[in-house]
C-alpha cells in the first residue's frame, strides 16, 4: 500500500536523520576530549598554546598577555582554556564553517555565551575597552564570562575583526571596569 510505504519512508529518514546527527555530536567531543588533553595546565603556557593551535582565527593583543601574565588571582586554567576553545568556534561560526546548533555544542557544559559589553561602559570607560594589534585599535565590545565570585572569576574580552575574520582578544582573565567599579 502506497500509504504505508511513504510513512515507512518517512520514519526511515527521521532515524537517519536522528542517527547523523547523534554522529556529530560524538564526533564533536571525540575531538574537543582529544583537543582538551592538551589543554595547558599552567597559566604561563596559555598564549603561546593559543598562537600555536588558533592563530588562523585568533588574534590575541599584546594587552592581553600582558594581562595574563600578571594575573595573581584564583585562576582555573582549564577553564580559561575552554572558553578559548569556545571563541575558536565562534570564529568558526562567524566564517559560517560550522552551524549555530555546532557553536552551541561548544558551549554546552560550561555555557559560554556571546555578549555585548555594556554601551554606558564602553562609552564611559572606552578606554579600558581599547586593545591595540600591530598598530591598529580594537574596541573590546564583546566578551564570554565564567563564574561571579571574584575569586574565581573569567572574562575574556574581545571583538570580531570582519576583514581579518578573526576574533581580536583584547583582555584576559580579569574583569573590566565598568560604569560603577573601577575593577
Amino acid at each position: 500500500c502506497k500509504l504505508h510505504e511513504d510513512e515507512t519512508n518517512t520514519k526511515l529518514k527521521q532515524i537517519e536523520a536522528a542517527y547523523r546527527r547523534s554522529s556529530e555530536i560524538i564526533d564533536f567531543y571525540k575531538i574537543k576530549s582529544q583537543k582538551a588533553s592538551i589543554f595547558p595546565t599552567k597559566k604561563d603556557d596559555i598564549c603561546t598554546w593559543i598562537e600555536k593551535e588558533f592563530s588562523s582565527n585568533i588574534l590575541l593583543a599584546p594587552r592581553a598577555k600582558s594581562e595574563l601574565k600578571k594575573y595573581s588571582g584564583s585562576l582555573n586554567v582549564a577553564m580559561l582554556c575552554d572558553g578559548i576553545y569556545f571563541l575558536n568556534g565562534y570564529a568558526d561560526y562567524r566564517k559560517g564553517a560550522i552551524s549555530k546548533e555546532h557553536l552551541e555544542l561548544f558551549s554546552e557544559n560550561c555555557g559560554w555565551d556571546v555578549e555585548f559589553c555594556g554601551k554606558e561602559a564602553l562609552k564611559v570607560r572606552r578606554d579600558d575597552y581599547i586593545a591595540t594589534v600591530d598598530g591598529e585599535k580594537y574596541l573590546l565590545d564583546l566578551h564570554i564570562k565564567y563564574g561571579v565570585n571574584s575569586q574565581q572569576l573569567i572574562r575574556i574580552y574581545f571583538c570580531w575583526d570582519e576583514l581579518k575574520s578573526k576574533v581580536v582578544i583584547g583582555s584576559m582573565p580579569g574583569h573590566l571596569a565598568t560604569v560603577k567599579q573601577s575593577t
